[in-house]
């Protein structure tokens, strides 16, 4: 008789998964669906400028709207910054500190530039004009790509390369001039 109800309940149980076993024994998790973030630039502001490094340090103030709030840390974002009228790389880019981002929201991503001296000699030949209110830049920047890593609890994930943008950059030279 009880062999009869193991074998019973054994019986039950495959045919719930058509009958293979792996399905049984393999756990399954639901993962939430959540939908592709969309992004906003606000502002940015340069914090700082080593001459002898030729970084500049940049915070950018992004506006963020995703569904569901399971906190995602960005550990990684870096990439490579061309001039996309005449292909001159400007220099590297990468994420300074972990940003963790807890639902829809106000995010400040620190991001230092590793300019190239090439790229400077560049800039400063091709983009650089005087006007009344100072030397200004201006500057197609062209991002082939961008390498990111996230943490969503204790899972690290590495997002495969993204495609690039191009933006044109513009600003000011401050009165310590150009590097």
């Amino acid at each position: 008789m009880t062999v009869a109800i193991i074998a019973g309940v054994l019986y039950v149980g495959l045919a719930q998964y058509d009958f293979d076993f792996m399905r049984v024994i393999t756990p399954s998790v639901e993962m939430p669906r959540l939908g592709a973030p969309s992004f906003n630039f606000v502002s940015y502001v340069v914090e700082g400028y080593n001459p002898l490094t030729l970084q500049v340090f940049v915070k950018f103030q992004v506006d963020i709207e995703v569904e569901g709030s399971i906190p995602v840390t960005l550990v990684e974002f870096r990439g490579e910054a061309y001039c996309a009228d005449h292909g001159v790389k400007l220099g590297d880019f990468y994420l300074t500190s972990n940003v963790t981002i807890n639902g829809s929201g106000r995010y400040e991503f620190p991001i230092a530039i590793s300019l190239t001296p090439q790229g400077v000699d560049h800039v400063r030949r091709n983009h650089l004009v005087s006007s009344d209110g100072g030397d200004v830049v201006e500057v197609r920047v062209e991002v082939p790509e961008v390498k990111a890593r996230l943490m969503v609890g204790s899972v690290n994930i590495t997002i495969p390369a993204s495609s690039g943008l191009v933006t044109t950059v513009r600003f000011t030279i401050p009165e310590e001039g150009f590097p």
